[in-house]
């Protein structure tokens, strides 16, 4: 994952061990786990370099480009970057970078469900949660804050397991990804499944057993799947009302946003905006 700084500034040379690095900014430790919050500044260059033990990623600001091989992936805040022990690759800071890093000790990973043997990504609303809830309790020095740490630590490894089994998009036939892509710019709307299976030149019902097939979610799931995460991003980055947001994001008004946000998120939309601006 993430190579340490060389005191004259170089990188890594290909192939070497190393432990996270970047400027470190605070550190905990649990049982198991080690933990700790890292500021990575423009213009680093690591180069190609393993880790000893699996790292979690936790990205707060910032972002950086991963590179393994010939493969480059840009690595953005608010996902959660998950690297297998031993897994060869380098990473490019053009932007300061700020990320919350857990190393999990050998002892620890007997105990563990099974982890991806692949790097791995979560995105979208899990992450972003997951990353808002770590960076807190991270924070806070109260007498439940590890507990609950580790806590956030096993839902994001179960968070992991769940989408490294589900069936992978680019398995679906090309109509179905056209579809989804046409979903992805129009979930604001008011959608029909009769709409919605016209795009994709099929019937509603072969729609609807092939998008939950390949995608592990209705139709109706994945919209306001993304509509609950556009009204994450308006409540952290705009000072709109939860009902302008509401109203926004294709909700009936801000009682019905409330109650489809508390099934999703586990909590309501007020304590979301909360939790996220006490950071």
């Amino acid at each position: 994952m993430l190579g340490m700084l060389k005191p004259n500034g170089g990188s890594w040379v290909a192939g070497a061990t190393c432990e996270p690095g970047g400027i470190v900014e605070s550190e905990r430790h649990l049982p198991g786990f080690r933990m700790s919050v890292r500021v990575y500044p423009a213009g680093l260059n690591v180069g190609e370099h393993r880790h000893g033990e699996p790292l979690l990623a936790y990205i707060l600001s910032g972002e950086y480009l991963e590179t393994r091989g010939e493969d480059r992936r840009l690595c953005v805040q608010k996902t959660v970057q998950y690297i297998p022990a031993e897994t060869l690759h380098g990473n490019i800071f053009e932007t300061e970078c700020k990320c919350l890093m857990v190393q999990f000790r050998p002892e620890e990973l007997r105990a563990m469900p099974e982890l991806p043997d692949q790097p791995s990504e979560i995105q979208g609303v899990a992450a972003q949660w997951l990353s808002n809830r770590m960076e807190r309790e991270f924070h806070l020095r109260d007498d439940v804050s590890a507990l609950a740490l580790e806590g956030i630590l096993l839902e994001t490894l179960a968070e992991l397991v769940r989408s490294n089994a589900e069936p992978a998009s680019a398995s679906a036939p090309r109509w179905l990804r056209s579809t989804r892509q046409w979903i992805d710019t129009h979930y604001l709307d008011p959608l029909t499944l009769e709409q919605v299976a016209e795009v994709g030149g099929v019937h509603r019902v072969h729609l609807s057993r092939e998008f939950r097939r390949h995608f592990s979610l209705t139709v109706g799931d994945y919209i306001r799947k993304k509509r609950i995460e556009h009204a994450c991003s308006l409540m952290t980055s705009s000072s709109a009302s939860l009902a302008q947001i509401a109203i926004t994001c294709g909700f009936a008004d801000q009682s019905h946003f409330s109650s489809i946000f508390r099934r999703e998120m586990g909590l309501t939309p007020a304590k979301y905006r909360e939790i996220h601006h006490s950071r």
